[in-house]
Parts: structure tokens; C-alpha cells; sequence
């Protein structure tokens, strides 16, 4: 398909297809060309396709940063070199080595118990607990990965676990394991070897390729297909001749991905002799990707088979090529008649780009049609041409249709408009009398929809029965809530339905909020697994690392289903380390860098990193062993360990619990300072959020204590004013007057005084509160702007992209700006700004007669009535002496005239 052509049409419509088609196939475009042709389309004068092109750019950034570094493979901190790139400019300033060091130290003791499970010491299932040190890719957990790779333990997940890591030791083992041929993990083993990046394994795939075994030839295959060299293809060649079809499939597939064009002789050669269906059917998606003389016309014979799938994909790689019109209008046009669902749908798609009417009145009737796979297909032919006729058909489908299946093809076909036009579709079918539907329904309204449809979501879930769909309707209140989840998510914590819970407690992690921290901690008691492995998760995503401490205890339960949801929780921790996701969890980052300086500042050394195969007893106190210190990275050579202040006289508390009750009880006037010092100021704060729920009444007085030691803390102060009495007006008058001072960036306190002032009658001083409020949101949105064009004129588009969507998602790009300002003004009677105002909406959409009229009636009132005049004669033109907007013009003029 030639993209840049279709770029280049004067119909916005088939520009668009051109996108979506890029879309679909971005993964087999040259991403020079793709960047090119993205910055065609994002400079095109038609808003929709610049839409269009704008989450294009976001798709293929998300995609190429993924496949550049193999995130599915490696960790953030095997490899810095990532902290080179674009999406990582987060982690600016950060010491990556400190973060991996951290990292290590904290999940020391926790992944030592998975070493047991592996190693059948301790209760739990070893796969499990083996995909989990995958997931961690630990550096110390390799000892125990070779203990069960050298007992040939059979296990499916040994070699998916090898195969995250990036270490010469680990593709070592990975070799030795594929080359062994009683090896039980031999041929899962072989599959991985097309990644390896310091390890070659070429010989091992040439000796597997003849192998007498069939599962371990298609795995060699499989392997072939992720090494782009003229040798994979060598060996590749013979294999589409194998005696076994799965083998053959499996080489078809490799070449595939390969799109080399030293391939198609081989894939063309199969073809012409008696094959399969799968083996037809997987040909013909193989020459999709590699256009010749020769595939064209292998494809063209195709188009002839017996068989629907064979048909169908021929089709669909002949719509991919650069047909000339003569020769697509002799192809395609017959299929559409074709009794198929996929084979008409196809020929639709191919032959849009050279005749649009043909397609849609083909797609028109396959909506009419009787058989319920050829609407389905209707569907999906809907969301690849993307106009306003195909948007009504689907809406049509999905309100009318009976059929559950075509339902749930209609609606997902449609979620992939990405407008916000066709939300109230899916707001409409939340109404429908079958719970998959209005489940399917709510989750698409969860991903498109924003704050505006919280109200309609929560009213939905108080009536709402079916447990699936409560569920989902708590997800989708989770993603659109934000930083004000904070306000209505709590409710959700306490129904009976763990997957509810379980979302709700989702939602609070994303809302960033300081005050989560006091729901989620009492959620580590809960008694169902899946609760409490979630908030677990969501702690650690906070930069809780201390709530590692719950994870162990799960680890160390006899119930099975609570080692199963602590071992998954284990992987996610390991995925929470990789690039991305400290991208969407900022806090953590900042946490392990918190964790190291502590480390430091308290004169220990780090614990070894590496541990050993068979993990140390537990010390009777709870406290894991540490025998040996790594030197902290940065601290003199030959320093040891840094020394700690002298301690002071008396007992020395241990914790901030034990030091709350010292200073509760004694008289600390003469080592007040002393002992401040050591306690941790977050941790403090940490517990008094905990007792906002536990002890109400109770959490007000340490509050008081802790406010007097940390007299600038504007959280502090915050919790004190939401607790203190109504009737209290002295010490409500002093916070907010504290508050008002210094609030910092924390926005939760002038909205609380804000609606404080206003319930005092004080209206003046509250809406200057609320100005402040949008003051504060406007720097902060400013400091984003600044950072995307910063990272923009370094070539990075990937965090501008993020900062676009961020702001949209916050305020919306509103295109009408000016003539909403105008109407403010007009309705202030500011007339000067509001002309300016109405004068640039009328310049950026002159065919917006409301605005044009509004324009001429200011003119009257600023002194331009001729440009006045001249615009009321353009409208009256235009619409006639019958319209409306003729007879409201005609007004404006006369009052022109008369003043």
C-alpha cells in the first residue's frame, strides 16, 4: 500500500484511511518512513486527520521505545543506557546505580523466600514462584535458577525466566539447556535463543533444525524468526518442506516476521504445490509482507481457492499492495458478492482506497444482512474507514441488534473512533438488559470517557445487580476519577464483592493523592488475598516499600491461594521496575533513592546482592541474617562504614511508634532537638493518616505534638483544620490563616478554605481563594508545557506527547476558545476584549454564523460599523430573506444603521 500516496489524496476521507490502515501495519513500515509520513499528515490542514495522525505519533512512539530496548525482556536497571532516551527523561538526575542498589536490598529478604519455593524448601508452586524471579530478575536469584536448570527440572517457565535476563551467565544457561538433548526444558529453551545478545546461537539452531524431534525443529523455527540475518533464512528455507505441518507453519510464521525478501521463493515455491489449508492460509499472510511480480501473481491464484481463510487473507495481502486501478477494479470488485463474511469485508477495505462508494454500499448491505457473521464483519469494516456514515451504521447496530456477538463486534469496533461523539452511544447501551453488554459497555466508557461521566457511572452502580458489571463499573470510575477518586472511591472498600474492592483500591493508587495512604493501610488486614495482594501492590507502587513486611507473611501462609496472589504481586514488582512503569509510578523512584540515603546516613552498607541458592534460616526475631556489607556506592574507598552521631543518654527508641510514646510521657525540653532528628518526619506522618480511620478521636493530640515539632508541615496543619470542632472558630481562624500564608503546591487545603470562607459569608475572600486555586493548577500546567517544547527541541516527541495528553485530559483542547471567551466577556460587557476575542473565533471558523453575528453586533458597540455592515451582508446572502440567521442579521443592521 502505497501510504504516502494516499497521504497525498484531496479527500480527507481516504487520508484518514491511509492512517488507520499505517496504523494497523506500523510494525511492518520502516520507522523513517513513518515518522515521515506521521509529520505529513500532522501538518494537513483538515482537523480530523491531524487527530488522527496525533495518536498515531503516540501508538508508534509507545511501540518503537518497547521494541528499540525489549522492555518485555529487560529491566530499567540492566540496562542505563535506557536513561538515554526520550521516555525516560523522568529519571534525570536520578543515580541509577543507587536505584538498582536499593532495589536489591529491599526485596533481599522477600526473594529469598522464593528461592525456597523453587527449590521445594518451603510450601508454595515452584512455576509460579519461578515466573515471579523472571518477572524480578533479581541477580542473586541466578544461583537458584542453575540449581534447577543442572537437576533438569522439568519446568516450562525455567527458560522464561533464563530468558529475562540480559547476563552472559544466564544465555549461557539457556544454551547448555538447548543443546542437551534429554534436557525436558530443551525445546522451550531453544525458542528463547533468537534473543540472545551475548551468546551465539547459531550452531545449536542449525543442529535443532534436523533434529529427529518435531517439537524441537518448530522451536528452532520459532527462534530463526526473531534473527534478522540471511542465515535464519537459510536454515528457514528447508523447513517449509518438513513432514510435520506445525513445523512448516511454524517456519512460515518466522518468515513472516522476518520480511526478508530472500524468503519468497522458498514461501513461493510451498505454495504451488499441494498444500494444507493452514499452510495456504499462513502463505498468503506471509506474502502480505513481501510484494513481487512473483507474490503478486501466487496471491492472485489464491484468490481463487476453495477454501474461505485462504481466500480471505489473499485478499487481505493483495489490499496491501501498490495496485495500479485498472488491475484492483478487475480484482476486487467480484469479491464483494462473495458468500464470506471475511472475504467480502476484505475486498470492501481493498477496494475503498480506488473506489469509496463501491465500498460503503458493500458495507451498507453486509449491515442488512441476515447472518450475523457478515454484520460482525460490517463492523470491523466500519472501524477501518472511520467517516460519519460508518459511525451512525454502528450506532445503529449496536442499539438495534439482538444478537450478544455482534453487539460486542459493534462496540468494540466503535471504541475505536476515539471520539467523544459517540460516548453517548455507549452511555445509552449501559442501559441494555444483558449484564456482557453493559459490562462491555461501561469498560469502553472507563477508557474514553472523562470526570463528566462520573456522576452517571456512580448513579449506575447504586441500581446496578450483576456482580460482573458493578466491578467493571468501579474500574471505569478508577481510570476517569483522578486526584478526586479521593472523594467517593473510600465507599467502594467495604462491599462485598472483592473484585469491587479490589478496583476501588486500583483507582486510589492512580488518584496520587497523600491521603490514600490511610485507606489502603488497613486494607493489608483484609481477609481475602486478591484484596490484600492488591494493596500490597498499590503501597509499593506509592513508594511504600515497607509493606514488603505483609507480602512475607503471605508468603509464609499454609493456605495456598495466599502464596499464589503474594507470588503474582512478586512479578508485578518486577514490572514495576522497568522504564514505564516508574514513569507511571513516579514516587517509587523516588522512594528507593529516599531508601539508599538512608541506608547511608545511617552508616550501614548495602546487603549483598547475590543470594545464595539455599536462602538462611530466619533469625527467631523475625530479622533476616545479613553477614556481609557491600560498600555503598560513592562513599570513600577504604572508609568502611560511615559513623553514626554519638547517641544520646537514656534508652534510644527504636521506631516512631516507641518515640511518640517517649515524648507522650516524659519531659524532652533538654534533648528535644536530639532525638527530632532521628525520627523520620514521612514516617510519622505516615502512622497519623493510618489512625484517621482507626482512632478519630484519638489521632488529634499526637496531630497537635507532631504540628509543634514540624511546625512547617502543610499536611500537618491541613488534617488538623478538617478535625478540628465546629464550634472552634479561634483555632480554625489560626490554621486557615497559616494555611492561607503557606499551602505550598498542596491544592487540597484553598479548596478546603475556599469553601470555609464561603460557608463565613466571606464570598469576596473566597473567590479569591478559588482564583488562587486555578492560579496554582495554571503554573503547574505551564511548568508541563515548558517541559514538553524543552524536550521537543531535543527531538524527544514521546514526553510531549505525554504532556498533550496529560492537559487534554485535564482541560480538553477546546478549538472554540475564543468565542467561549467572548461570551464571557460579551456577558460582562467588556466589550473591547470581547471584539478581540470574537474577531480571532470568527478569522479561525468564518463559517460559524452565531459567531459572525455576535461579531457584528460588537462592532456596533466599538466603533466599526462597517465591518459590521459588511458582515450582516454576507449572512443575509447566504441564507436567504427565509432563514433565521437572515432575520437576525437584518436586526443587527438596523441597529447599526440607527446608531
Amino acid at each position: 500500500m502505497d501510504f504516502r500516496q494516499l497521504l497525498s489524496s484531496p479527500d480527507p476521507q481516504l487520508r484518514i484511511y491511509a492512517l488507520m490502515q499505517l496504523e494497523e501495519r506500523v510494525d511492518q513500515v520502516a520507522e523513517d518512513e513513518v515518522k515521515r509520513l506521521i509529520a505529513q499528515a500532522l501538518s494537513d490542514a483538515d482537523r480530523t486527520v491531524v487527530e488522527q495522525a496525533r495518536r498515531l505519533e503516540a501508538i508508534f512512539n509507545q511501540r518503537q521505545f518497547g521494541r528499540r530496548h525489549n522492555l518485555g525482556g529487560y529491566a530499567l536497571f540492566d540496562d542505563p543506557q535506557l536513561l538515554k532516551e526520550p521516555a525516560s527523561s523522568f529519571l534525570k538526575g536520578y543515580d541509577v546505580e543507587q536505584l538498582r542498589s536499593a532495589a536489591h536490598d529491599i526485596l533481599y529478604p522477600t526473594i529469598g523466600r522464593l528461592h525456597d519455593i523453587a527449590l521445594g524448601k518451603r510450601h508454595g508452586p515452584v512455576e509460579k514462584s519461578v515466573d515471579a524471579l523472571g518477572l524480578l530478575r533479581h541477580p542473586g536469584s541466578l544461583a537458584t535458577l542453575e540449581e534447577l536448570a543442572r537437576g533438569r527440572t522439568a519446568l516450562g517457565s525455567l527458560a522464561e525466566a533464563l530468558s529475562q535476563y540480559s547476563e552472559q551467565h544466564a544465555e549461557s544457561l539457556l544454551l547448555e539447556m538447548a543443546i542437551e538433548a534429554e534436557n525436558p526444558n530443551r525445546a522451550t529453551a531453544l525458542a528463547h535463543l533468537g534473543r540472545l545478545k551475548t551468546v551465539d546461537p547459531l550452531g545449536a539452531l542449525a543442529a535443532a533444525a534436523g533434529d529427529s524431534s518435531p517439537a524441537v525443529r518448530k522451536a528452532a523455527a520459532t527462534a530463526l524468526g526473531d534473527r534478522p540475518q540471511d542465515t535464519s533464512i537459510e536454515l528457514l528455507a528447508p523447513m517449509v518442506d518438513d513432514v510435520e505441518e506445525d513445523v512448516v507453519l511454524a517456519a512460515l510464521g518466522a518468515m513472516t516476521r522476518l520480511k526478508m525478501a530472500v524468503a519468497l521463493p522458498s514461501i513461493v515455491r510451498k505454495l504451488q504445490g499441494q498444500t494444507s489449508q493452514k499452510v495456504r492460509s499462513s502463505g498468503a499472510i506471509a506474502l502480505s509482507r513481501l510484494e513481487s511480480p512473483e507474490s503478486q501473481d501466487m496471491l492472485k491464484r489464491l484468490l481463487g481457492d476453495p477454501d474461505d481463510r485462504v481466500r480471505a487473507n489473499a485478499v487481505e495481502a493483495l489490499g496491501n499492495y501498490n495496485l495500479a486501478y485498472e488491475w484492483a477494479m478487475r480484482l476486487f470488485p467480484p469479491l464483494l458478492r462473495d458468500e464470506n463474511h471475511r472475504v467480502r469485508g476484505n475486498a470492501a477495505l481493498a477496494v475503498f482506497r480506488f473506489n469509496q462508494q463501491m465500498a460503503l454500499d458493500t458495507v451498507k448491505r453486509m449491515f442488512g444482512s441476515s447472518n450475523k457473521n457478515m454484520r460482525a464483519a460490517a463492523a470491523y469494516c466500519a472501524s477501518q474507514i472511520q467517516n460519519k456514515e460508518t459511525a451512525q451504521w454502528l450506532a445503529t447496530l449496536v442499539l438495534t441488534e439482538l444478537d450478544t456477538d455482534v453487539i460486542s463486534s459493534a462496540l468494540r469496533a466503535l471504541e475505536r473512533f476515539h471520539r467523544k461523539e459517540v460516548l453517548e452511544t455507549f452511555l445509552k447501551v449501559t442501559k441494555h438488559n444483558k449484564a456482557e453488554i453493559r459490562t462491555l459497555a461501561v469498560s469502553i466508557v472507563g477508557n474514553l470517557g472523562t470526570q463528566a461521566q462520573v456522576g452517571f457511572l456512580t448513579s449506575m452502580f447504586k441500581t446496578e445487580k450483576e456482580p460482573t458489571t458493578r466491578s467493571a463499573i468501579v474500574s471505569a470510575l478508577a481510570k476517569l476519577a483522578g486526584p478526586e477518586g479521593l472523594n467517593f472511591l473510600p465507599q467502594y472498600l467495604s462491599d462485598p464483592d472483592e473484585r469491587v474492592v479490589a478496583n476501588a483500591i486500583d483507582g486510589l493508587n492512580r488518584s496520587g493523592n497523600l491521603e490514600v495512604v490511610a485507606y489502603l493501610k488497613p486494607m493489608l488486614r483484609h481477609p481475602h488475598n486478591r484484596i490484600r495482594a492488591n494493596t500490597i501492590l498499590a503501597l509499593w507502587n506509592l513508594g511504600d516499600t515497607k509493606s514488603l513486611s505483609e507480602l512475607q507473611k503471605m508468603l509464609d501462609s499454609p493456605e495456598t491461594t495466599f502464596v499464589d496472589s503474594a507470588l503474582y504481586v512478586m512479578g508485578a514488582i518486577g514490572d514495576s521496575l522497568r522504564l514505564v512503569e516508574l514513569g507511571a509510578h513516579p514516587m517509587l523512584p523516588i522512594a528507593l533513592r529516599d531508601y539508599f540515603k538512608r541506608v547511608l546516613e545511617r552508616g550501614d552498607g548495602l546487603r549483598v546482592a547475590p543470594i545464595s541458592s539455599v536462602h538462611p534460616a530466619v533469625r527467631a526475631t523475625g530479622e533476616e541474617p545479613v553477614t556481609d556489607r557491600l560498600q555503598i556506592p560513592g562513599a570513600p574507598v577504604g572508609s568502611g562504614t560511615m559513623k553514626s552521631p554519638a547517641p544520646p543518654s537514656g534508652p534510644e527508641p527504636t521506631s516512631s511508634a516507641e518515640f511518640m510514646d517517649v515524648i507522650e510521657t516524659a519531659d524532652m525540653t533538654p534533648i528535644l532537638g536530639t532525638v527530632t532528628q532521628r525520627v523520620n518526619e514521612e514516617e510519622e506522618l505516615e502512622k497519623i493518616l493510618m489512625l484517621q480511620l482507626s482512632d478519630p478521636e484519638g489521632v488529634r493530640d499526637r496531630l497537635r505534638l507532631f504540628s509543634t515539632l514540624y511546625g512547617q508541615n502543610a499536611f500537618a496543619r491541613y488534617l488538623l483544620l478538617r478535625g478540628t470542632d465546629a464550634d472552634d472558630l479561634e483555632t480554625q481562624e489560626r490554621l486557615m490563616n497559616q494555611m492561607e500564608q503557606g499551602a505550598g503546591d498542596f491544592l487540597a487545603p484553598l479548596f478546603l478554605l475556599a469553601r470555609a470562607f464561603r460557608k463565613k459569608g466571606e464570598v469576596e475572600r473566597s473567590l479569591a481563594t478559588y482564583l488562587r486555586v486555578f492560579q496554582k493548577e495554571l503554573s503547574l500546567l505551564s511548568e508541563m508545557i515548558e517541559f514538553g517544547l524543552r524536550e521537543l527541541q531535543r527531538s524527544n516527541p514521546t514526553p510531549a506527547s505525554t504532556v498533550m495528553k496529560t492537559i487534554g485530559t485535564i482541560i480538553g483542547l477546546k478549538p472554540d476558545i475564543h468565542a467561549v471567551l467572548g461570551d464571557f466577556y460579551l456577558s460582562e460587557k467588556a466589550f473591547d476584549e470581547a471584539y478581540r476575542q470574537f474577531y480571532m473565533a470568527h478569522v479561525a471558523e468564518p463559517s460559524d454564523v452565531s459567531v459572525a453575528l455576535k461579531l457584528a453586533f460588537l462592532c456596533g458597540k466599538t466603533k466599526r460599523k462597517g465591518l459590521g455592515r459588511e458582515i450582516c451582508q454576507l449572512v443575509m446572502q447566504r441564507d436567504g430573506p427565509e432563514g433565521e440567521n437572515y432575520k437576525k442579521a437584518r436586526k443587527i443592521m438596523e441597529r447599526l444603521e440607527s446608531e
